[in-house]
């Protein structure tokens, strides 16, 4: 099935992904959003529909990022440095031992499905993705090209010829047996959400306000159409928990403001999940619905953990990747990465993972202590700090942890950032010290010809 619109998007991905070469942090941004890219091109062009050539298009972004990792470097080597930060190392570390764990799990064939089988994934989001973010002024260049390549890839999705609502979720229909995962419509739906609600846009032109509320708004909107509840709810949350935060409160008078404010977004967000739940999929979003969701997770965890409770010779090492499978349920995985990684992974593994956690949340806060200061980067950081904290919650109902995602890349970046801010913060602190020591001195070695000719004008002034 053709559409009207197939030319215009495949100008649009030629344009940004050329584009994007020479700019990482729009490869970046395609990184986040590219699920939603996949699903809009799936839907367009039938070749994609083919499920043999499924994987050719998570080639491409692989190498999209490669080559824009390769020209970056050639650019800037110094912004490779910190490669090898601890965060980075116990998210590789997390990932080889759940590889190893395949040697003792009672499901070796659901375990590699899960774990080895994923490899490039892992390779592409926390070895190379990482790269392309250095400084936080680097992210703060990913705020508004989240919200509008987010958006436009939402829009080309929400017109697909293939995409319809299949029951009471919105999904593209690409071939009999094979539709889009709603998941990762409603996650990025989500994170333009996110980008567009705490963006500050001091400086900017007057249009990029409503500009940014409609994006973050029809984001959720194609969250809900998603039917992904726990998503829904998650990101409004974060986006509600962060909105202060990313505002400088300096007197009462911007108290007020940013109440006010936080009222009328509250009010926007009701409206917009008024329009956006109809007779259609009112049904999965009922009280009763929400709660049944949320206690079929709770009684998944508890399914997952008492077996492992019960066996204390499996609490060191784990059952190993897969063993969920052993209990007999629905499932492959228990929809709870913490659990997931005590039982199957042991006590070796779960400090690799609270390790990781743990260090992220202390590079968050220095990071948001450091741009105290700045509005721009306030909001910066607190973006940055809500896709990590949407993504660890989403961690709590779905995603396995033997296949790394965008969750640890987004760890390593803020890893990354805080370093180099750090270290940027020590350069400009020595500079200062060195002014402050030999402020008033002078250096008689400034008394030669070079600056002292009076047949060079120049020269006596090129200082």
């Amino acid at each position: 099935m053709s559409s009207p619109l197939t030319p215009f998007l495949i100008l649009a991905l030629v344009g940004v992904f050329t584009y994007a070469i020479t700019r990482p942090w729009i490869c970046f941004t395609l990184v986040l959003v590219f699920p939603v890219v996949e699903q809009s091109i799936q839907s367009y062009i039938p070749f994609f529909q083919n499920p043999a050539n499924f994987s050719l298009l998570n080639f491409v972004i692989a190498g999209l990022v490669g080559v824009t990792v390769f020209v970056r470097f050639i650019n800037a080597p110094e912004s490779f440095r910190f490669f090898l930060n601890p965060v980075f190392l116990l998210a590789l570390s997390l990932q080889l031992f759940s590889y190893g764990s395949l040697v003792w799990t009672p499901e070796y064939i659901n375990g590699f499905t899960l774990s080895l089988a994923n490899y490039p994934y892992a390779v592409l989001y926390i070895i190379f993705t990482p790269l392309l973010i250095s400084s936080l002024d680097d992210f703060r260049r990913v705020r508004l090209p989240i919200t509008l390549i987010g958006s436009i890839a939402l829009i080309f999705f929400f017109f697909g010829p293939t995409v319809r609502l299949f029951g009471t979720r919105l999904v593209s229909q690409i071939t009999t047996n094979e539709s889009s995962n709603p998941l990762v419509l409603a996650r990025v739906g989500i994170m333009v959400l996110l980008s567009a609600m705490l963006t500050r846009t001091d400086g900017l032109a007057k249009w990029v306000t409503p500009a940014l509320i409609t994006g973050g708004l029809f984001g959720l909107g194609m969250a809900i159409l998603s039917g992904s509840r726990g998503q829904v709810v998650l990101g409004v949350l974060v986006v509600g928990m962060l909105y202060p935060f990313a505002r400088e409160i300096k007197n009462m008078r911007n108290f007020f403001s940013v109440f006010i404010g936080l009222g009328l977004l509250i009010t926007l967000l009701y409206v917009t999940v008024g329009l956006f739940i109809t007779g259609d999929n009112i049904e999965r979003w009922t009280g009763d619905s929400i709660t049944g969701g949320a206690l079929g997770r709770l009684e998944l965890v508890n399914e997952t953990i008492t077996p492992w409770l019960a066996s204390p010779g499996q609490w060191l090492f784990g059952r190993g990747a897969g063993a969920f499978l052993t209990l007999g349920l629905e499932d492959a995985y228990p929809h709870n990465q913490p659990v997931e990684v005590i039982t199957e992974l042991g006590l070796v593994g779960f400090a690799m993972y609270a390790g990781m956690l743990l260090l992220t949340v202390k590079y968050a806060i220095e990071i948001f202590r450091g741009s105290a200061g700045s509005t721009d980067r306030r909001s910066s950081v607190a973006i940055l700090i809500g896709l990590a904290l949407f993504g660890f919650l989403l961690t709590l109902k779905q995603g396995t942890v033997h296949n790394s995602g965008v969750d640890m890349m987004i760890y390593i970046v803020i890893t990354r950032i805080a370093l180099f801010e750090r270290d940027a913060a020590l350069v400009g602190d020595d500079d200062e010290a060195y002014d402050e020591e030999h402020d008033g001195e002078y250096d008689e070695s400034y008394e030669d010809e070079e600056f002292f000719d009076d047949d060079n004008p120049e020269a006596a002034v090129s200082y």
